[in-house]
Parts: C-alpha cells; structure tokens; sequence
C-alpha cells in the first residue's frame, strides 16, 4: 500500500457510529408502534385474543430486535462508542422490564402502587 492510498481511505468515527445507533434505534421504535398499534386495533375492533397475540408479538420483535443490536454495539468495535454502551445498558434493562411486564402483570403493578 502506498503512502497516498493510506491517507485516503477514510476513518470510521465515533459520531458516525452514534447516528447510526440512532437511526437503528428509532427504526426498531417506529417498527414496534406499528405492530403494537395493529394490535390494539384489533382489540378495539372486537378482537380481544388476537389482539393481545399481536401485541405479545411486537413486545417479542422488539425485544429481539434490541438485544441483538445490543450485542453489535457491545462487540462489534467501530460501533462501541460511550453513547452506544449506554444504549446497550439501557436495551438490556427495558427487555428485563418487558419480560418480567408480559408473565407478571401482577407484580408489575405492586411495582408502581
């Protein structure tokens, strides 16, 4: 490699990392309302078991989705950035949440009484 094919090839820099992260998050977010809101339609609609069912379902995509994003922030190197840990942190904490919210609606709600 010479000299004047190192200084071109380009860096992959923290910021760029960061908006991505960001992007991906909002994706998996807006992708999640779509589900979720086909799922209360449908229970509005009359449909109470398959509306649930579609809402148990976008809870499962999204936490599928997080955690696996999760992971590539945590070990793929150009996206490990402070920012993109945090994420990461916080996705593991929300699917612990989600979890624990769909088997144990009881004890969520001695949670917050």
């Amino acid at each position: 490699m010479t000299n004047m094919e190192t200084t071109n090839k380009k860096k992959f820099k923290g910021w760029m990392a960061n908006l991505i992260a960001l992007f991906i998050q909002i994706i998996i977010g807006a992708v999640f309302v779509i589900l979720y809101g086909k799922g209360v339609s449908a229970i509005y609609s009359g449909n109470l078991s398959g509306g649930f069912e579609s809402i148990k379902y976008a809870i499962w995509f999204m936490n599928i989705a997080v955690f696996i994003v999760s992971l590539i922030y945590l070990f793929v190197k150009p996206m490990r950035t402070i920012l993109t840990i945090i994420f990461a942190i916080w996705n593991f904490v929300c699917i612990g949440f989600f979890i624990y919210a769909m088997y144990n609606p009881t004890g969520l709600m001695k949670l917050f009484n």
